[in-house]
C-alpha cells in the first residue's frame, strides 16, 4: 500500500491500520513488537530508574502488565527468590517471555510468581511490595507523559498490599537528557 496513502488515512482514521489484539496479534507481530517495540532498551531503562529509586534484592517487585517480562528479565535475576510478582491479561504475551526470554535456570532458581488476570488481581500475591512497575511512556503517547518522563505509582511508608484500591500515588519522573 502507498505510504503516503497509509499516512492520509492515519492522520484522519488514526485506529484505521492497528494490529489485531492477543494471540493473533502477538503471533503477526512478535511479543516485542506487540509491547511498543525498543524491548531491550525499555526494560533496562525501567531497571536502572528502579535501581536509582532504591530497589534491592530484598524488596517485593509487583510488575502489573508484565508482558513478555521486559523488565522481569533484568529485575528476576536481581531480585531474592520469589520477590518478583508478574500480572499480565495476556497469556500469550507471558508464555512467550517465559520461552524465548528468560533463562529457564534463572526461573527455576529464583522463582518468579506469575499470574494471568483480565483483571489484574493484585490480590492474588497475598504480598506487601515494596515497588510496582514503572512505565515509560514515549512520544508516540502525546497528552500521557512528556517526552523524557516515566510515570510511577508510589505506595506511601514504603509498600502497600498488592490489591485494587491500595493506596498509591502517580508521580512523573523527569529522566537525566530527556
Amino acid at each position: 500500500m502507498n505510504f503516503y496513502f497509509v499516512k492520509a488515512v492515519r492522520k484522519v482514521f488514526p485506529l484505521a491500520f492497528l494490529e489485531p489484539e492477543g494471540g493473533r496479534g502477538i503471533r503477526k507481530i512478535g511479543h516485542r513488537a506487540y509491547i511498543g517495540g525498543l524491548w531491550e532498551e525499555i526494560g533496562s531503562l525501567q531497571f536502572n530508574f528502579l535501581l536509582a529509586k532504591g530497589l534491592r534484592p530484598e524488596h517485593y517487585l509487583l510488575d502489573i502488565a508484565c508482558g513478555s517480562l521486559r523488565l522481569g528479565v533484568k529485575a528476576i535475576p536481581y531480585l531474592e527468590p520469589g520477590h518478583y510478582l508478574g500480572i499480565e491479561k495476556e497469556s500469550g504475551l507471558l508464555a512467550a517471555g517465559l520461552t524465548n526470554e528468560l533463562d529457564q535456570h534463572v526461573r527455576a532458581q529464583k522463582q518468579p510468581r506469575l499470574e494471568i488476570s483480565e483483571t489484574f488481581e493484585f490480590e492474588r500475591f497475598g504480598q506487601r511490595v515494596d515497588f510496582d512497575d514503572c512505565r515509560l511512556f514515549p512520544a508516540t503517547l502525546p497528552g500521557v507523559a512528556p517526552r523524557g518522563r516515566i510515570l510511577c505509582h508510589v505506595f506511601p511508608g514504603g509498600g502497600s498490599h498488592a490489591q485494587p484500591g491500595a493506596p498509591a500515588r502517580t508521580r512523573l519522573f523527569r529522566l537525566h537528557g530527556g
